[in-house]
C-alpha cells in the first residue's frame, strides 16, 4: 500500500515514467494504477500534440493573414516555417498554374534554387503531379532512387520520408505541398499539414480571385480612359465639324450675297440698254 501510494502521487504529479509493480496478476489496486497511468500518458501525449497542432494553424494564421502581398512571398514565408515547425529538412509549395496548365514551384526551402527555382510539373508528372491529379496525401519511407537528394552542410542523402498534401479547397486543388525530411514524420505532424493545406487553399483561392478582381477593376479603368479619350477626341472633332460648317455657312452667305448683288447689276445694265435711244 506503501508503494501503491507513493505511485499514485508520481502519477498526480504527471510523472508518467514512473514505475510500479504489481504483487500478482489479481493485484487489482496494482494493475488499476497502471492502467490509470498508462490512459493519463496516452491522455496527456494526445493533448500535447494537439496543443502543439493548434499553436502552428496559429502561427501560419497570422503568415496568411496579409496577404495583400505576391502570392510567391507568401508561400515561401509558409513553407519555411512550415519546414522549421516539423523539424523537416527541405519543403516546396506548387501551385497550378491555369494558362500553363501546369504546377510551378512558387516557394522552396533548402532546395537547390539554382535547378528548382524556376521548376514546373505537369499534372500527372511524378509525385507532386500524382498528389495533384489524384488529391490525396501521399506517404513514403521508401524513397524511389530518382528522387532528388537533401543538401546539407556534411554532404547530400536520401530523405527518410517524403509527405506530399494537396492544397484543396472544396472540390478544386490550387497545388501541392511536398516536404522531405531525414526523420519520419510522425501522425499527428502530418495531420497539421493536412489541416494547414485546407487554409493555404482556401487563401490562395482568395488571392486570386482578388488578382483577378484587380486585374479587372485595371482593365475596366483602362477602358473607362480610352473612352474618356474618345469622347474627348469626338467632342473636339464635333467642335471642328461645328466651326467647319460655320465657316462653310459664312462662305455660303457672303456668296449669295454677292450673286445677289451681281443679278441687281446685271438687271440694271439691261434695264439701262433697253431704255438708250437707237
Amino acid at each position: 500500500l506503501k508503494d501503491a501510494s507513493a505511485f499514485a502521487i508520481e502519477i498526480g504529479k504527471g510523472n508518467f515514467s514512473s514505475d510500479f509493480t504489481p504483487l500478482s496478476k489479481e493485484d487489482n489496486l496494482g494493475n488499476a494504477l497502471l492502467n490509470m497511468r498508462d490512459n493519463l500518458k496516452e491522455y496527456s501525449e494526445k493533448e500535447k500534440q494537439q496543443n502543439w497542432i493548434n499553436l502552428g494553424l496559429a502561427k501560419f494564421s497570422d503568415i496568411l493573414r496579409n496577404n495583400d502581398r505576391p502570392v510567391g512571398d507568401i508561400c515561401i514565408d509558409l513553407i519555411s516555417t512550415l519546414v522549421r515547425y516539423l523539424g523537416a529538412n527541405q519543403g516546396g509549395i506548387f501551385l497550378f498554374d491555369e494558362p500553363s496548365g501546369q504546377l510551378q514551384l512558387l516557394g522552396c526551402y533548402a532546395y537547390d534554387r539554382r535547378k528548382f527555382v524556376q521548376k514546373t510539373v505537369d499534372p500527372g508528372e511524378g509525385l507532386v503531379g500524382q498528389c495533384f491529379v489524384e488529391g490525396d496525401t501521399i506517404f513514403i519511407t521508401d524513397i524511389p532512387e530518382s528522387y532528388h537528394k537533401i543538401t546539407s552542410g556534411t554532404g547530400s542523402a536520401s530523405p527518410k520520408c517524403i509527405v506530399l498534401v494537396p492544397l484543396k479547397n472544396e472540390d478544386k486543388i490550387e497545388g501541392v505541398i511536398e516536404l522531405a525530411s531525414f526523420e519520419v514524420l510522425h501522425d499527428f505532424e502530418i495531420q497539421l499539414v493536412e489541416k494547414l493545406s485546407y487554409t493555404i487553399a482556401s487563401a490562395v483561392t482568395s488571392i486570386k480571385r482578388n488578382a483577378l478582381t484587380r486585374k479587372l477593376l485595371e482593365e475596366t479603368e483602362i477602358k473607362t480612359a480610352e473612352m474618356r479619350n474618345q469622347e474627348e477626341e469626338m467632342r473636339q472633332n464635333l467642335e471642328e465639324l461645328h466651326a467647319t460648317q460655320e465657316e462653310l455657312k459664312r462662305r455660303e452667305d457672303e456668296y449669295i450675297e454677292k450673286i445677289t448683288l451681281l443679278e441687281k447689276e446685271i438687271k440694271q445694265l439691261k434695264q439701262e440698254k433697253e431704255t438708250m435711244p437707237i
